[in-house]
């Protein structure tokens, strides 16, 4: 694809279901390669459109795609995280995109995955059956939960009705942890690897409560632009959706978050 341009390429981690290398070019910048399942490879690239459209959150520009011998190729700009964190600017920008107010409904134009797991976006106009039918539900059915743990997660999602009541859908990352956000040279942060659909705001706030990494003047920065109400109960929701899914790809080590976040829905209490 580069040609003699290459000059050195290194692991970045990846998953099973995808190996990310960084390549070093000799006349122009460096880049990110991700091989992948071309579906995915594909939900990738317009995950990142779509954010970049909006004009808020800085994403990397896409270099190049390509499907080679069953793989899909995606190349991108490589985020180098080198610089001090702004974290001002970006609660500023995550702001400015979940202020874009994208219509009545919640979905996306297509499915996506979150991590491995299948994530279904099916356009609907009733957020707390959206979070019912398209999230929560079919993550409980796959984690195999049963006994009380799968009753908890039940009383959870019966409250739905209440608890999601009212909701201004917008664009979001959907998948927004500290590991997918990356400050470049300047500071300025940019985001990576989205699982995008348009549904509540608090929702990418709920998942970047989850396991930390984000400073408290963020979050206190980003509501004071937005106005948003950060309701327990209802981040509690948004939470146990992740919880649930990565009790799902990663084993029982998750199942106490899952049990923390269900009975925060149920009964406001952890």
């Amino acid at each position: 694809m580069f040609g003699d341009h290459v000059r050195a390429i290194g692991a970045l981690g990846g998953s099973g279901w995808s190996e990310v290398r960084s390549v070093t070019l000799d006349h122009r910048p460096p880049v990110v390669v991700k091989v992948t399942d071309p579906l995915v490879g594909g939900e990738e690239r317009t995950g990142l459109r779509a954010l970049r459209d909006t004009g808020t959150v800085r994403v990397p520009e896409e270099v190049d795609w390509k499907v080679l011998e069953g793989r899909g190729v995606l190349v991108l700009e490589a985020i180098v995280p080198s610089g001090t964190p702004d974290w001002s600017d970006f609660a500023t920008s995550l702001a400015n995109l979940h202020l874009l107010a994208t219509g009545p409904r919640c979905g996306f134009e297509i499915d996506n995955h979150l991590g491995a797991t299948p994530q279904s976006n099916r356009w609907d106009d009733d957020w707390s059956r959206f979070n019912r039918v398209q999230r929560h539900g079919p993550l409980l059915e796959a984690s195999g939960l049963e006994g009380p743990d799968r009753a908890v997660v039940l009383d959870a999602i019966a409250c739905f009705d209440e608890v999601l009541a009212g909701c201004r859908p917008a664009l979001l990352h959907g998948d927004l942890w500290s590991g997918n956000v990356l400050p470049g040279e300047d500071g300025r942060m940019a985001v990576i690897d989205p699982a995008p659909y348009h549904g509540d705001p608090l929702a990418d706030i709920a998942m970047m409560q989850l396991f930390g990494g984000f400073p408290g003047a963020f979050f206190e920065r980003y509501l004071n632009l937005t106005g948003f109400d950060p309701d327990p109960r209802r981040l509690a929701c948004y939470r146990l959706y992740h919880a649930l899914n990565h009790l799902i790809l990663f084993g029982g080590g998750y199942l106490p978050m899952v049990r923390t976040e269900a009975r925060m829905v149920v009964a406001g209490e952890r």
